[in-house]
């Protein structure tokens, strides 16, 4: 074979396989680009925010706020009378028995019914009292609740927070480390090579550079898994890339200012909304106890009815019973 056409071969393969490398280049400079303009900037506050909308349990707690509300509200309605009604229209065709005129009736005939009924309780020991007593601590201490898994949930995504903020200054101060026990143990191999150095301190530099580079792998995975946790704890989702954006502190002074241990308890035991949750819930009891012990005394309830009956054979059969007390 003729070497120019072996030479044009080898040309043509070798500019193949440089366009080849090149489009590879781009490529992952393109998807890398991609990954950095999608990813997003978590601040504190945009952390704090996330989470209190996504957190499963706060959304729990609020239905069942919610729920608490609407029993409240029904507690209030129990004072009220109960009226019920019902009404009833039929066509019958034929020979049939006709309970309004008492007769055997032969061919079509309506009837209809319609009947009214009043019901409201004058006295039943209290225990209307004592229900709407319980259901207005009920719905306090569910609105203490939610304060307090908002602080637990605020406590947990600034500890995540701050732990991955740890884990990054920890991973430069690593780097930096690397970076200067690398330039000494190059030193020491110069001064080595001319024979003013020590061998031992160039292993002594080796073995600190193998364990510092050991450490600044746990650190990174350090800094995963505290991510990670992060993200889990404000519910979004972990495929998608994210950056922890830093805290700068502008007054130090007044962020190391600390109360004393007795202060701290004592406003901690007076704002506390568990305490206060707690609290309410003991109250519920109670009062849901005493409408227990109501049931022991009689109920005295007023009744009412009026009832009208219509057929074609009878044209109006009316019967009422204004009021009727009784004692149950």
């Amino acid at each position: 074979m003729n070497k120019g056409i072996v030479k044009r071969i080898a040309f043509m393969m070798t500019l193949l396989w440089l366009s080849g490398m090149v489009a590879v280049a781009q490529e992952e400079n393109a998807t890398q680009a991609d990954s950095s303009a999608q990813s997003k900037m978590l601040t504190l506050d945009e952390c704090l925010k996330i989470a209190m909308d996504n957190n499963i349990q706060l959304k729990q707690i609020r239905n069942n706020t919610r729920i608490a509300k609407a029993n409240d509200f029904q507690a209030i309605m129990n004072y009220l009378p109960s009226l019920s009604g019902f009404g009833n229209y039929s066509w019958n065709n034929g020979t049939a028995f006709d309970n309004s005129s008492g007769q055997f009736f032969t061919g079509s005939r309506e009837n209809s019914f319609l009947s009214l009924n009043a019901d409201m309780v004058l006295f039943n020991g209290m225990a209307n009292h004592f229900n709407k007593k319980a259901t207005a601590k009920t719905l306090e201490s569910n609105v203490n609740q939610i304060k307090a898994t908002e602080q637990t949930v605020n406590a947990t995504v600034l500890g995540a927070y701050l732990n991955v903020i740890l884990d990054k200054k920890r991973s430069e101060i690593s780097e930096d480390r690397i970076e200067l026990l690398q330039a000494q143990l190059e030193r020491e191999k110069k001064r080595n090579e001319v024979g003013v150095g020590d061998l031992a301190q160039v292993y002594n530099f080796q073995s600190q550079l193998a364990n510092e580079n050991l450490n600044y792998v746990n650190l990174q995975n350090q800094f995963k898994r505290d991510k990670l946790a992060l993200l889990q704890a404000l519910q979004l989702d972990v495929s998608k890339q994210y950056k922890v954006a830093p805290i700068s502190l502008e007054e130090e002074a007044a962020v190391l200012e600390s109360d004393s241990f007795s202060e701290v308890l004592a406003q901690s035991v007076l704002y506390s909304p568990s305490l206060k949750s707690a609290n309410a819930n003991v109250e519920a009891a109670k009062f849901r106890h005493r409408a227990a012990q109501s049931a022991y005394l009689p109920t005295l309830r007023v009744l009412g009815s009026y009832s009208t009956q219509y057929s074609s054979l009878n044209k109006d059969n009316s019967s009422g019973t204004p009021v009727d007390l009784s004692i149950a």
